[in-house]
């Protein structure tokens, strides 16, 4: 028997078959042969099924990002996509409030599950049919068929189609809900056996299984599952008993859900006017039924991939060979972790496909952090050696599926790289930090080698120790509500929390610890659906669906003009009705009197709603019977234009006819702001380098300034070194030349598929754009974005755009703030201003500097106050000069400072010596006092303890950089078994509530450094200094404890 034999015997059908046939040398390519049916042939016979034969429209898939919904990281289901991507348009058509776009749409999306309810990430690899990411084919029914086609059509593409023998399907359906006041759905079961299913293949199973819901509120209904037996001939009543029991050779297969309730806050299950049809198969589980294998992997999809791990195990698995075959188990393990990391690895191609950085997600950093671990692992080579040729592979098996995906090919392997670089940066950086508090035994206890799964380790640890040198934890206990912070600020668990406290010798409550973390856990992840903005929104369109409200047309928040004249964008007044309207409190009035606040409706309205990261527009709602101040503009549903505003003057009622104004120069603020993104963006795009990405976050567009947040893989727009160019100022002048050039900026209304394959297209990543009415913004040969916000006709009429902040808000993300157009005007005029008095201000400290440098360093601190206070007032560039020219100022003053204090601290030192009489029997004690005015100083005490004799101990005391600090040492000659530097300044740390430890690779024995907390501001310096001279006393108390037989001679030296 060969050695590959026993392994695979040793393996048996514990693992899945592609893991046998790899253990067992086999290639891939050889057993694809007993394929019948490729991924393509698969997803295309579906589509074609479904489109051509059926009436369908194909709908691309959407972002694996979700839109429109921070609750979840990524899109787990097929059904999402449309639940939370273009099922917001179709959500409303649920709801009836707009005609459905297209009769019925199919497709084939893709999903991850990755974390949350739906977590496949610790299972995948382990078993034949868990994937982090997978394809879910589906189709949907928007009032063309009901539940009786939709069976039917499942029926026969399964069947008559694929091949699929009635004989190994079992079905299930809705058997009612009490709680929910819904009675068994038996029209389903009914419909299968007319259908010809007999009626033992059909099971009844409670809500749990067979009822859909989107989320806390929304639309659902029952469904009906389709389920297949991979095991042929197995007797029915046991296949029976292995339905909805997790077992791998019973899957579910198919869930069509017929959408017919409307769940509303209190959790009423209100019945929609019409049933809508929603169902999702996976492709994976599909194509393992066609293929007559228990295993999702045993396809061309991952045949490729399995080739090129076999590849790189090839050299491990030969050098194994010598190995006693006792020990063979250990190629097993490494084909397993093979096996587990190389679908993770395409889990994260497909997100970057989708334009997501890590950065935007820890959940996408954990899998890609999990993939160098076991790469490291398996193959003893870096994941930044391995992700390029798995990446090419991917891309081939999937390119026919998602065309995008070959497009993104090199940004993607920029940023896969960059961030399995920076898990080895991390990895460092936690065996350093964790062997400075307990060596190798620390390193192995912490699990440093599973940094992926504590990536805030380091950081932790450096807070900790940041923590103990200000004073915490000084009963050595943690406080619960500080070890719930620290936990969750730096994601580790109470475990290994635990275990870092033990190494600092404090304690912790774990179990407490534990409790909670999983409330605040519980709290943080809820359903951000539910915030009191949504049911307000979601009670507002029940009451106006109630009332029957006809949508409200907008289409006039596109007709405004320039005026030349005056500089502002105008927008036509326009004539309107007032259909609906509440008082905040949601109380309807027949009338709404003066300094009412008041929300309502107009049937035409010329407002921009806040959209697209733009806030609203205000203005004004006139009528012969009063004036309301309109200060907010939102749509709900997308059917109806609510506003909100004040009655100023007289009243209003329903019904009443009203003129409609928007306010010109807020629109023209908003509008030179918008078209400033997006000049940003591009110019972002055209300064970075060649394998730099750049992807949006976020923006934020109001009257004052914008903001744009973007994530990249290589931060070339941080804050450069003073005397080194910032690329963000590269950025800025090139917008600046696109204003000069006055480029005409326009806007068209077209489809997503007549836009999404355009050159230099750029979108914003997770969002999905609606294939119908999409508003394409281009500036002339600079930027095209589809963008729903208000922009400038012009870009000459922005005027100047202004960067008035750059900086990092997390890991992987900067947000850049700017101005235009009249406030880009006034941050000119404040940098005139504040140059002259920064002017004046340098030549004070220049003057100072000779005569009385400490007058000077108080000068330093007024600028650096005003300097703060016109931060948000001037422009960066301005910043970056201010802020040379005072680090200039403020190092030369400090470098004369610096000088006096050597001076004074050699006679401070001499006198200290001296009063030690010159014998080794006396150590030289005292305190370094230059006097309140320079205790923000930093006061060098390794110069002053070299400048003592080297035969003598010394325990010298400062007050530097707003601080007690302290410096012993103790030559060797001096030392004993009860003198040592470290056990002299223990009392003293205790006495100052301060951190003892000696310098960097030095002996504690003999040099050991004390530094207290941060001193209050308010804190009496002749206090302090009492307690510093008391400190001095206890020193030579305990030097005479510890020394007996030394003698010392009173003294006390400032």
């Amino acid at each position: 028997m060969t050695a590959a034999s026993r392994i695979d015997i040793r393996l048996g059908s514990k693992f899945p078959i592609y893991i046998r046939r790899l253990s067992g040398r086999q290639n891939f390519a050889r057993c694809s042969s007993l394929v019948d049916w490729t991924s393509e042939a698969v997803r295309s016979t579906f589509l074609q099924f479904f489109i051509r034969n059926h009436g369908h429209k194909h709908v691309a898939s959407s972002s694996v990002v979700p839109w429109q919904d921070p609750s979840l990281a990524f899109v787990n289901a097929g059904m999402n996509q449309f639940d939370l991507g273009l099922f917001y348009q179709f959500k409303n058509v649920f709801l009836g409030l707009r005609p459905p776009p297209y009769a019925a749409v199919a497709n084939s999306q893709k999903c991850i599950r990755v974390g949350g309810k739906h977590n496949d990430l610790e299972t995948v690899g382990k078993d034949g049919y868990h994937h982090t990411f997978f394809e879910m084919l589906g189709n949907w029914s928007f009032d063309a068929y009901g539940k009786e086609e939709a069976c039917k059509l499942a029926l026969s593409l399964l069947v008559d189609v694929y091949g699929i023998s009635k004989d190994r399907l079992l079905f299930t359906y809705f058997g009612g809900d009490s709680k929910l006041g819904l009675p068994s759905d038996t029209d389903t079961k009914e419909l299968w056996i007319k259908l010809g299913v007999p009626a033992e293949r059909i099971l009844e199973f409670s809500a749990t299984e067979n009822f859909w819901v989107m989320g806390s509120v929304g639309p659902c209904g029952p469904c009906t599952e389709i389920h297949y037996d991979h095991v042929p001939g197995r007797p029915l009543s046991q296949a029976v008993s292995l339905v909805n029991k997790g077992e791998s050779s019973l899957t579910e297969l198919w869930n069509i859900v017929f959408i017919k309730y409307n769940r509303n806050e209190e959790g009423v299950l209100l019945p929609l006017q019409k049933t809508f049809i929603d169902t999702g198969m996976g492709l994976e589980r599909l194509l393992a039924v066609l293929n007559r294998t228990t295993s999702n992997y045993d396809s061309d999809l991952f045949a490729p991939i399995f080739e090129l791990v076999q590849k790189v195990l090839n050299d491990i698995l030969e050098a194994l060979r010598t190995i006693p075959i006792s020990t063979k188990a250990i190629e097993s393990s490494l084909i397993m972790r093979a096996c587990l990391l190389l679908p993770q690895l395409m889990d994260c191609y497909l997100r970057r496909g989708d334009i997501l950085l890590p950065s935007a997600s820890q959940k996408l950093r954990n899998v890609i952090h999990r993939f160098c671990h076991h790469s490291q692992k398996s193959f003893g080579l870096p994941g930044a050696e391995i992700i390029p040729s798995v990446c090419d592979v991917v891309i081939d098996s999937l390119k026919s599926g998602y065309p995008e995906l070959p497009r993104s090919r090199t940004p993607t392997i920029a940023v896969l790289l960059n961030e399995a670089r920076r898990y080895e940066a991390i990895k460092s950086a936690a065996r350093a930090a964790v062997s400075s508090i307990g060596g190798q035994k620390a390193i192995d206890d912490l699990g440093v080698e599973k940094i992926h799964e504590n990536m805030g380790l380091p950081q932790l640890i450096e807070e900790f120790n940041r923590l103990i040198r200000l004073g915490q934890f000084v009963d050595g206990t943690v406080p619960l509500a500080e070890s719930c912070r620290l936990c969750l600020a730096h994601d580790v668990s109470p475990d290994l929390f635990k275990k870092i406290c033990v190494l600092k010798n404090l304690r912790c409550d774990v179990k407490a610890l534990e409790s909670r973390l999983g409330d605040a856990r519980q709290n943080t992840e809820g359903d951000a659906g539910m915030s009191s903005n949504f049911r307000s929104l979601n009670r507002l369109r029940s009451l106006m669906v109630e009332a029957n409200i006809p949508p409200t047309d907008d289409s006039l928040k596109w007709s405004y003009t320039f005026d030349e004249t005056q500089s502002l964008y105008r927008t036509l007044s326009v004539r309107a009705k007032i259909l609906f309207a509440l008082g905040k409190d949601f109380q309807s009035r027949n009338r709404y009197l003066e300094n009412t606040e008041v929300v309502f409706v107009l049937d035409y309205s010329p407002f921009h709603p806040e959209a697209g990261g733009q806030v609203s527009d205000t203005g004004f709602v006139r009528s012969s019977q009063g004036l309301i101040r309109v200060d907010n503009v939102y749509a709900v549903g997308g059917a109806h234009v609510v506003h909100e505003g004040t009655v100023l003057i007289g009243f209003f009622e329903i019904g009443h006819d009203v003129m409609a104004e928007v306010d010109p120069e807020r629109r023209t603020k908003v509008t030179c702001n918008h078209t400033g993104v997006h000049l940003l963006n591009a110019g972002l795009r055209k300064v970075s380098e060649h394998d730099s990405v750049i992807s949006q976050k976020s923006s934020w567009v109001g009257p004052d300034y914008a903001r744009f947040d973007f994530g990249f893989n290589k931060d070339i727009f941080k804050q450069q070194a003073l005397d080194e160019t910032d690329e963000i100022l590269k950025v800025e002048d090139w917008v600046n030349a696109v204003i000069a050039e006055n480029r005409p900026v326009n806007r068209t209304v077209t489809s997503w598929s007549q836009i999404r394959d355009l050159p230099g297209l750029v979108t914003v990543p997770g969002e999905v754009y609606s294939e119908n009415n999409v508003y394409l913004i281009e500036v002339d040969r600079i930027s095209r974005e589809p963008c729903c916000g208000t922009h400038v006709r012009m870009t000459g009429h922005m005027g100047k755009f202004r960067i008035i902040q750059n900086r990092s808000v997390q890991l992987g993300v900067r947000s850049v703030k700017f101005v235009t157009g009249a406030n880009a005007e006034i941050v000119d005029e404040n940098d005139m201003k504040y140059s002259i008095q920064f002017r004046e201000c340098w030549k004070r400290v220049q003057e100072e500097q000779d005569t009385n440098p400490l007058v000077a360093l108080e000068t330093l601190k007024e600028v650096r106050k005003l300097f703060k206070n016109v931060q948000d007032s001037i422009s960066y560039r301005k910043k970056r000069e201010f802020d040379s020219e005072l680090s200039a100022a403020a190092d030369s003053v400090r470098k004369t400072v610096n000088k006096r204090i050597v001076v004074l601290m050699k006679d401070m030192v001499e006198q200290i010596v001296k009063n030690s009489e010159g014998s080794s029997s006396f150590p030289a004690v005292g305190f370094l006092d230059f006097g309140p005015e320079c205790c923000n100083l930093d006061v060098p005490l390794i110069k002053a303890t070299r400048l003592c004799p080297g035969k003598l101990p010394v325990a010298l005391f400062a007050i530097s950089k707003n601080r007690i600090t302290g410096r012993c040492v103790v030559p060797e000659t001096c030392q004993s078994a009860t003198f040592t530097a470290e056990k002299w300044m223990m009392p003293l740390a205790e006495f100052f509530k301060a951190e003892l430890k000696p310098p960097k690779g030095q002996n504690g024995a003999q040099v050991v450094g004390l530094k207290g907390p941060c001193i209050s501001s308010s804190t009496d310096f002749d206090e302090l200094k009492r307690s510093l001279l008391a400190g001095v006393d206890l020193t030579k108390k305990v030097f005479v404890e510890l020394s007996p037989g030394f003698g010392l001679k009173e003294h006390t030296v400032n």
